[in-house]
């Protein structure tokens, strides 16, 4: 049993140290490698889902960490197409920062996408959120009273 736990050990580490070469911890996890998650980074906050609201036009958007990432690519805006760019937008974020802080123009929804430097183009995680001023909107509905 003991043989068989090192022959696979063994097995495993031939191909990383053949031929008299050795790879690094940092080469071993670049975005071309088997180990790279290829996936786009996972929002946080505001939730994908919708439903989060920046009050006074301030917002904060967070996302997972993805490694071997050297920066994200934000993109914000305010229609589902991301036709609207917010000034400034793309934004880039070095890594290991997964986070982007915005003063917001209008009270309006936004939509926001992420992706990493290694996503292939079209890979984001896509959310959305509703900007919210200082003002207190109040709905009465129309009357011969009112």
């Amino acid at each position: 049993m003991y043989t068989v736990r090192i022959t696979l050990l063994a097995a495993l580490l031939v191909p990383i140290v053949t031929c008299g070469t050795q790879i690094s911890t940092p080469a071993l996890l670049d975005a071309e490698s088997v180990l790279a998650d290829k996936q786009s980074p996972v929002i946080i906050s505001p939730a994908s889902t919708g439903g989060g609201r920046a009050t006074n036009l301030k917002a904060t958007l967070i996302w997972a960490t993805k490694i071997p990432a050297r920066y994200y690519e934000v993109e914000v805006a305010t229609d589902a197409a991301f036709q609207n760019p917010l000034s400034g937008s793309p934004f880039r974020v070095e890594a290991p920062t997964t986070e982007l802080a915005l003063t917001l123009p209008d009270a309006v929804r936004y939509h926001w996408r992420v992706r990493t430097n290694y996503n292939a183009p079209g890979v984001w995680s896509v959310g959305y959120f509703d900007a919210m001023n200082a003002n207190v909107h109040v709905y009465c509905a129309s009357t011969e009273t009112t």
